[in-house]
């Protein structure tokens, strides 16, 4: 009897030590698992700040270009309905020294499309400026 004793004792201790050593290899692997789940939520968080830092930057580039177009719709409309004209500087050369006339001819306006296709071309120059801006703010504060 006391052989049957040992011998069961002996099993229970074999089993105890299998159950320690399974424990422990799950406490690792749940330890593990932790470090993961840490290192997965700070990664999650990196890029919700960057995503925030994107969308911030594009909303001021979209507002910026919002600007530019207004602008120029406004310009534009007021140059197609008179009431803004474009003047440009001119200056005359002198072909007969001898005949009256200023060699300055001071403002000149121009036709009407002209002046529409120079604020065509201003506000393209505003918009690339603006696009431009908004590159460099995203390298700033998206690319850091």
């Amino acid at each position: 009897m006391i052989r049957i004793l040992a011998a069961a004792c002996a099993v229970l201790a074999l089993g105890l030590a299998v159950c320690a050593w399974l424990l422990d290899e799950k406490g690792e692997a749940l330890a593990n698992a932790r470090g993961e789940v840490a290192q997965l939520q700070a990664d999650a968080d990196f890029f919700e700040r960057a995503i925030q830092a994107r969308d911030s930057v594009d909303h001021q580039f979209q507002e910026a270009l919002g600007n530019v177009q207004a602008e120029h719709d406004h310009l534009a409309d007021g140059i197609r309905t008179g009431k803004y004209r474009v003047y440009v500087n001119a200056k005359c050369p002198v072909s007969n020294p001898g005949t009256a006339g200023s060699v300055d001819a001071g403002r000149t306006e121009l036709d009407p499309a002209d002046g529409q296709r120079v604020a065509d071309l201003r506000a393209g120059i505003q918009r690339l400026e603006a696009k431009v801006k908004g590159l460099q703010s995203h390298i700033r504060e998206v690319c850091k």
